[in-house]
């Protein structure tokens, strides 16, 4: 796989530095890094241009090679060589050329990227699945390995005054998200495409090639047929082959989306930007920092297929409408949710949805949203109650149908929220939410008194 030459948006890696990579960054695969400028090779493993030193690495890939990594500090090998002077002397391939050139070099900082391909005492660091950009290291040391294919391992260190690596804890980069968007990634192109960019520094390993049975290799080609068929609610297939690239730079941390002009216009909302009231034209670059990427991926998800994941499934044995299982053993609440950085909580991932299409005029989104939260269970009441006001703060007053969802919820399962420490809390720092839900609660025991059969009603004496 190779990066269209064509592709407007590229960003250059050639520079010294972090540029404007942010520490934690994330990419599905290579060819991602390459796009934004953050490595500038899908196989090599050493970036930079001879004379000029190394700009970035990759660290990982089950080579044989006398890589360490103790996260601060790096152990990181040079490419060998089977070239040779007049002389017979080894030549240093154009990578190890590279990094020696880093080492005379003062500002000799490297960007350091660490990828899922890698075990043992590369594991540590590592991101579950494709690769993370961890900072900027300096060359504080070099030895000469083998004479004979000049062969070099380097000692980088990890520059001061950054932020900690983010590979465990809360911060750990990928997020559940972006697994569960990468994991889609391979289910629809293939398990095939998930090792070309992963695995190898060049000219560090080779990778042998496995031969897929008949049936395989039908089911396959059945499943890229599927994918040529456009969804119910999908654009046709034709406007997604000739339209133009649209980036939309999303969230604090910029994290970059590419998608059709003719797919975004479905929203009235990005149909305006494209018209040019507030596109960049120079870059075709959208700007939406106040969005959370797990949730304009699933909107980019649906705009293109209809849906987005977990799957809205019919059950024909039964008549009902599910949701797809996560896991193989059943579904998992914790795909359900989206920790939100500005509101510091967990909040249902359907509601945030809800209320994105609701600013990119999305009706149909709104509607599968609401559908999807319904068949949901298990939630803990501080994930519901957050989520309500989260609701209330993102929907217009008139917003008939998520905040109607989330009072008759209450309102049903009142005997687990009238027992809630939390209920109590958010009670007492009052809000709208609370009024509708009195005049909900009002409603719901005039319609009982209401059904009241006159039979069983008890009429008062009449004194003689």
């Amino acid at each position: 796989y190779a990066l269209d030459e064509k592709y407007p948006f590229r960003t250059s890696a050639n520079y010294i530095g972090a540029g404007g990579l942010i520490n934690g960054q994330w990419w599905p695969r290579r060819i991602c890094a390459l796009r934004d400028g953050a490595h500038g090779a899908c196989e090599a493993g050493i970036h930079g241009e001879t004379g000029k030193g190394a700009y970035s690495i990759i660290v990982g890939g089950d080579s044989g090679y006398q890589d360490l990594d103790d996260g601060d500090t790096l152990q990181y090998c040079g490419t060998s060589s089977s070239k040779k002077d007049g002389n017979g002397a080894s030549i240093p391939t154009a990578n190890t050329r590279q990094m020696l050139d880093s080492c005379d070099r003062i500002y000799n900082q490297i960007r350091v990227l660490r990828s899922a391909a890698s075990s043992g005492k590369h594991s540590a660091y590592k991101p579950s699945c494709g690769l993370r950009y961890d900072g900027l290291y300096k060359i504080t040391g070099k030895e000469q390995l083998h004479v004979d294919t000049s062969m070099y391992r380097f000692t980088l260190v990890r520059c001061p005054g950054q932020d900690p690596i983010r590979h465990k804890g809360p911060e750990e980069r990928p997020t559940r998200n972006e697994k569960q968007e990468r994991t889609h990634h391979n289910e629809s192109f293939g398990k095939h495409y998930t090792s070309s960019f992963d695995k190898h520094r060049a000219g560090k390993a080779t990778s042998s090639k496995q031969k897929r049975s008949f049936r395989e290799a039908a089911a396959a080609v059945k499943k890229v047929d599927r994918l040529k068929k456009p969804d119910h609610n999908g654009p046709p297939s034709g406007s997604i082959l000739t339209s133009p690239i649209i980036t939309i730079c999303v969230g604090p941390e910029k994290r970059l989306f590419a998608a059709h002009e003719d797919v975004l216009s479905h929203s009235p909302f990005f149909a305006a930007i494209c018209r040019g009231q507030f596109l960049e034209t120079a870059t075709k670059r959208v700007s939406l920092p106040e969005e959370l990427p797990e949730i304009f991926s699933s909107v980019l998800e649906y705009l293109y297929k209809g849906d987005y994941y977990p799957r809205l499934l019919h059950n024909k044995r039964r008549n009902t409408w599910e949701l797809e299982e996560t896991e193989s053993n059943g579904r998992d609440n914790a795909e359900s949710t989206v920790f939100h950085q500005g509101a510091g909580q967990v909040l249902l991932k359907d509601t945030m949805l809800y209320c994105a299409a609701d600013r990119y005029g999305l009706d149909d989104l709104k509607r599968l949203a609401l559908r999807k939260q319904g068949l949901q269970s298990g939630i803990q009441c501080c994930t519901i109650l957050a989520s309500a006001r989260y609701a209330y703060a993102n929907t217009p007053d008139n917003d008939s149908k998520l905040r109607a969802h989330y009072l008759a919820l209450i309102i049903r399962s009142r005997s687990t929220f009238k027992r809630s420490g939390t209920m109590q809390m958010e009670m007492e720092k009052g809000g709208m939410m609370f009024f509708d839900l009195f005049v909900a609660i009002c409603n719901h025991m005039d319609d009982m008194a209401s059904t009241k059969s006159p039979l069983f009603t008890k009429s008062p004496r009449t004194p003689h």
